[in-house]
C-alpha cells in the first residue's frame, strides 16, 4: 500500500510540473554571459575618397525574438514575411565616422534600438545608405557623411527577397531600390481544400541533380513566392527623397546600372517556376534597359537549370557585368563544352563583349582553357585578370 501511494504521489508531482507551463530559458553564470554578450569590434569600411572610416557596430549574438520570427521556405530561400526580405540574424546597431586625417570621431545620430542592414557608401563618399528593419517592414535610410546626420528616405516598402534591396547609381546621388508593389494587398491564403493533386511528371530523361532544401512544392508555394519576390524598381534621390518608377513590376534578381548611367542590366525571373532547383536556377531573361525602363535588347532567354551536369554550368550567357572603365560595355561568359566537365575539349569557356548601342553581334574576347571563375579589372580600360579553375584537380 505504501508503494502504491508513493507512485501516485510521484505521478501527481510530474503532472504538476507540466501544468505549470513552459519553463523559461536557463542562463549560464554571469561570466559566461559577459563573454558572449561582449560587443565585437565594429566593422570598418573606408570611404571611396579615403578620408573617412565608417565603423558599424553589430550584435554579437542573434536575439531569440529574431530567431522566432515566422519564416517562409520558398525557392531555396528563407523569407521573413514581416520585413519582406531574406532571413536576417545579424543587425547593425550604431554607426560612427572617423576622420583618417586627424582621428576625430563623429557618432551618427540614430533612432533608439535601431536595427540596420550593412551600410553602403556612394561611389563619391558623400552618402551612406542602409536598410532599417522595423516590425512593419524595412525602410531605406541615408547618412550625409559631411554632417553625420541620418534620415529616412522611404517608408517600410523595401523588398530584399532577392538581394540587398537597393544600390547606388553612378551619379552618387540616386539609388535604385526594389520596393514592394503598391497596392499588393494581403499575401495569398492557403486553400482550405486542395483543388487537386500535386503532379510531378517524368519525361524519360536521366540527369544527375543535386538535392536542395526549401524548394517550391505546390501552386500555393508558387503564388506565395511570386507575391513576396515581385518588386517595383524605383529611383530615389538621396538629397530630397524624390522617387521615380522604372519599368513595370517584376521578379528582379538584379538591375545593375552601366558606368555612364544610361543603361540597366536586368536579370528577370520568369514562369513557370521550377520545383527542382532554387530561385537562381529558375527560368530567367537577361535584358538591357534604358534608364527609364525601356527594353533595348534581350541578351538571352534561359530555361530552368534543371539538367545542368554535376560540377558543370548552364549553357548560354552567364556572369554578365559592365566593364568598369568603359561607358556601357557588357562582358559575359559562355560554355564551349555544353557546360559538361566530362566532355573533352581544348577550351571550356569563352569571354564575350558587347558595347552600346547593343545592335551588333557580341565579340569574342578570349577562350578560356578551364572553367571561368571571375574577372578582376585593372587600371587600364581594357585589361583584367581572368580566373579559372578545374574541379577535378581543385
Amino acid at each position: 500500500m505504501k508503494r502504491k501511494l508513493f507512485v501516485f504521489s510521484l505521478a501527481v508531482a510530474i503532472l504538476a510540473v507540466f501544468a505549470s507551463g513552459q519553463a523559461p530559458y536557463k542562463l549560464p553564470p554571469k561570466e559566461v554571459i559577459d563573454i558572449l554578450d561582449a560587443p565585437p569590434f565594429p566593422r570598418a569600411v573606408p570611404s571611396p575618397r579615403g578620408d573617412l572610416m565608417l565603423l558599424a557596430d553589430y550584435e554579437a549574438m542573434p536575439r531569440i525574438s529574431d530567431l522566432a520570427q515566422p519564416l517562409l521556405r520558398l525557392g531555396g530561400m528563407r523569407i521573413t514575411p514581416r520585413t519582406n526580405g531574406r532571413q536576417q540574424l545579424m543587425f547593425h546597431t550604431a554607426l560612427s565616422l572617423v576622420s583618417l586625417r586627424d582621428g576625430k570621431t563623429r557618432k551618427v545620430t540614430l533612432p533608439e534600438a535601431v536595427k540596420m542592414g550593412f551600410p553602403q557608401w556612394s561611389s563619391d563618399g558623400r552618402w551612406i545608405a542602409f536598410a532599417r528593419y522595423k516590425e512593419d517592414g524595412a525602410e531605406l535610410w541615408v547618412v550625409d557623411a559631411t554632417t553625420a546626420e541620418a534620415r529616412q528616405l522611404t517608408p517600410a516598402i523595401l523588398n530584399s527577397v532577392l538581394g540587398l534591396g537597393f544600390g547606388w547609381l553612378p551619379d552618387s546621388r540616386h539609388l535604385i531600390v526594389n520596393t514592394i508593389v503598391e497596392g499588393r494587398g494581403n499575401p495569398p491564403q492557403a486553400p482550405a481544400v486542395p483543388v487537386g493533386p500535386v503532379i510531378e511528371e517524368s519525361y524519360g530523361k536521366v540527369s544527375k541533380v543535386a538535392t536542395f532544401q526549401d524548394l517550391l512544392k505546390s501552386p500555393y508555394d508558387d503564388s506565395l513566392f511570386e507575391s513576396y519576390a515581385t518588386s517595383q524598381l524605383t529611383e530615389v534621390d538621396a538629397a530630397d527623397g524624390a522617387t521615380r518608377k522604372i519599368g513595370q513590376p517584376g521578379i528582379y534578381v538584379f538591375a545593375d546600372p552601366s558606368p555612364d548611367g544610361n543603361y540597366l542590366l536586368v536579370r528577370r525571373v520568369k514562369k513557370p517556376f521550377s520545383h527542382s532547383v532554387p530561385v537562381f536556377g529558375f527560368p530567367r531573361a537577361l535584358e538591357v534597359w534604358d534608364k527609364d525602363g525601356g527594353l533595348i535588347k534581350v541578351l538571352a532567354e534561359l530555361p530552368a537549370a534543371e539538367e545542368v551536369p554535376m560540377n558543370g554550368v548552364p549553357t548560354g550567357p552567364r556572369s554578365p557585368e559592365w566593364q568598369p572603365l568603359r561607358p556601357s560595355t557588357l562582358v559575359w561568359v559562355e560554355a564551349l563544352d555544353d557546360g559538361d566537365p566530362e566532355k573533352e575539349g581544348a577550351f571550356r569557356d569563352r569571354l564575350l563583349a558587347l558595347a552600346a548601342p547593343f545592335s551588333s553581334d557580341p565579340q569574342e574576347v578570349q577562350k578560356i582553357r578551364h572553367r571561368y571563375w571571375g574577372l578582376e579589372w585593372l587600371a587600364a580600360p581594357a585589361e583584367a585578370l581572368v580566373s579559372e579553375y578545374d574541379w577535378k584537380r581543385r
